[in-house]
């Protein structure tokens, strides 16, 4: 099997710029909630750190030893946090504090990624021939949060913030803010490692398609 990438120790520092995101994250999120931002805003605050996170995997083999580390089961497992909220986004939604129009693909898109991660994290741990199947859940999840990016920036842009109450002062800013552009970054991350597994090469510790 051919190695994509040097090995290269993993740099721990790699901890700290996400803990400060993490932190910025949360007080924008408290500030603004995402539709109440102007197009420009939101693709700057959304989608854009996951592409600076991609540029930066691309460029620094530190971190993508850092990402290694973490490892494919645990990346895959993360996306399973979109289950719980995306059942929290319909629940909100019923009580009047989201519109449907974003908390019905938003809510059921994740809960169905975010289960199709979780298979992908199990056989990935047990060693199963999967790399199909998780290049698929991940093009999946990363369509399904592409559509809800979307669908906010059409009610934003409608003038409908104002029905997003549950983002007003409370901790859900993190998602769109934080949590999302790493699914977005991650998503890409693993689907070109099961797409290099099917092609027999390796980029990261994964199982060849044909591994029990």
């Amino acid at each position: 099997m051919k190695r994509l990438d040097p090995v290269v120790p993993s740099d721990p520092r790699w901890s700290r710029p996400f803990l400060l995101w993490l932190a910025l994250a949360l007080a924008l999120g408290f500030a603004v909630p995402p539709p109440a931002l102007s197009r420009a805003g939101r693709l700057l605050l959304i989608p854009g750190p996951a592409l600076v996170l991609l540029a930066l995997y691309s460029r620094q083999a530190s971190l993508r030893a850092f990402v290694a580390t973490l490892g494919g089961p645990r990346l895959s497992a993360l996306h399973g946090l979109r289950v719980p909220i995306g059942a929290l986004f319909l629940l909100l939604a019923d009580r009047g504090l989201l519109p449907w129009e974003f908390a019905r693909p938003a809510g059921i898109g994740d809960v169905i990624a975010g289960g199709l991660m979780l298979v992908v994290a199990r056989a990935w741990r047990e060693g199963r021939g999967f790399a199909l199947f998780g290049l698929l859940a991940n093009v999946f999840g990363f369509l399904d949060l592409a559509n809800v990016l979307r669908t906010v920036d059409v009610l934003g842009t409608s003038g409908r913030a104002a029905e997003f109450q549950a983002f007003v002062g409370t901790p859900l800013g993190v998602v769109p803010y934080f949590l999302v552009p790493i699914l977005l970054a991650t998503h890409v991350v693993l689907a070109r490692w099961h797409l290099s597994a099917l092609r027999g090469e390796t980029a990261a510790p994964l199982p060849r398609p044909d591994s029990r």
